[in-house]
């Protein structure tokens, strides 16, 4: 069991940062999708951590009808990524635009960040438009606050034409392939994120149709997904990493469908990690808190989280140490049971070269 680094099962903690680390050969890294978005593998496993069947993603529909509502998180994701020249001086420099906090003032992730000082002033072309960029405070882990002399929807609309999409890093980018739209799920609407909820990437319009027909009841949420997604967890201690905040957009209309769908007895299975933090960040004693507008969460799921709302998970296969991979292990088991159980699925899938991370295959985990 080499591949997977942490301690032989007795000597496991589920607050060690060191249980979540495993090796992934490079070639399992995919770098673009599979031909179609549903033709990717479906590893289906229940959560004792027995594998169900290996089938493609085309088939989940044999595995979900009338009692079961599937929840989709239909963020969009922008062109967040963009290349600034630093006033006075020339330089250029990288950065992540995240999320507007205020009008005209936005979070920005820089590459560089030490050497990014309030005061400071970044500019770029669009068109026959510059547009500045002044630095008026310092945050946490790398980010500023930026002042913008532009609307929300102004501003986004410029880095639609001169930003790129945020891929992931780990991701090496291919000639001819289109990041644009394959980087986005086919039912993206509310623009906002910095990553895709990548879970999503395996739906085509002719499969939600098909699930539909079958007698699934799909119901849309957003969490517009920023960079806490991929920020490692820092400290050995996973107990003292904090989220990101993400912003959760709330329709009393979908919390009360929801609620309904749990009352008559129907099973929620959410698609991917940021539809089941907005689940359970709004889940209170079985059912859902009804309030609408916009909400931050920072709930950061791990072994020992008992899970309020949510019944199955349909997810990718996540990065060594994310958070994203703790979630799942805390779906699969409350204790140290949950890593076990996700590393016996890991290993299975690396030994059946299963493709991983953003637009590799996927799983699902079923309650029984």
């Amino acid at each position: 069991m080499g591949w997977w680094r942490f301690a032989p099962f007795f000597c496991m903690s589920v607050f060690d940062l060191n249980s979540y680390d495993y090796d992934l050969p490079e070639r399992l890294i995919a770098n673009v999708p599979v031909g179609r978005r549903d033709e990717s593998r479906l590893l289906v496993a229940n959560k004792k951590g027995r594998v169900l069947a290996q089938t493609y993603f085309g088939r989940i529909i044999d595995w979900l009808n009338e009692n079961w509502v599937l929840v989709l998180n239909n963020t969009k994701v922008f062109n967040a990524r963009l290349t600034v020249v630093k006033k006075g001086k020339g330089s250029m420099m990288e950065m992540l635009v995240v999320r507007e906090l205020l009008p005209g003032y936005w979070e920005v992730m820089c590459k560089r960040a030490k050497k990014v000082k309030v005061g400071d002033v970044y500019t770029f072309v669009s068109g026959d438009q510059a547009v500045e960029m002044r630095v008026v405070d310092r945050l946490e882990e790398g980010l500023r606050l930026m002042q913008v002399d532009l609307s929300r929807r102004d501003f986004l609309q410029v880095l639609q034409s001169v930003g790129v999409v945020p891929l992931p890093t780990y991701i090496e980018k291919q000639p001819e392939v289109d990041y644009q739209s394959l980087y986005q799920t086919v039912f993206a609407k509310s623009v906002g994120s910095v990553a895709a909820p990548t879970a999503g990437l395996h739906f085509t319009p002719k499969l939600l149709s098909e699930l539909r027909n079958q007698g699934v009841s799909i119901e849309e949420i957003t969490l517009h997904v920023g960079p806490g997604t991929f920020a490692p967890v820092r400290g050995e201690d996973i107990r003292e990493h904090r989220m990101h905040e993400e912003k959760m957009e709330i329709d009393v209309n979908v919390v009360a469908r929801l609620n309904e769908h749990k009352r008559v007895g129907k099973k929620i299975m959410a698609v991917g990690t940021t539809a089941t933090r907005w689940l359970e960040s709004l889940a209170d004693d079985g059912w859902l808190r009804s309030i609408e507008g916009e909400w931050m969460t920072d709930l950061f799921i791990y072994p020992g989280y008992k899970f309020k709302f949510v019944d199955g998970i349909v997810t990718n296969f996540h990065l060594p140490k994310s958070t994203l991979l703790m979630l799942v292990a805390a779906f699969l088991g409350e204790n140290e049971i949950g890593i076990e159980r996700l590393q016996q699925i890991y290993k299975l899938a690396m030994d059946g070269d299963y493709r991983f991370y953003s637009f590799g295959d996927a799983m699902m985990i079923c309650p029984d």
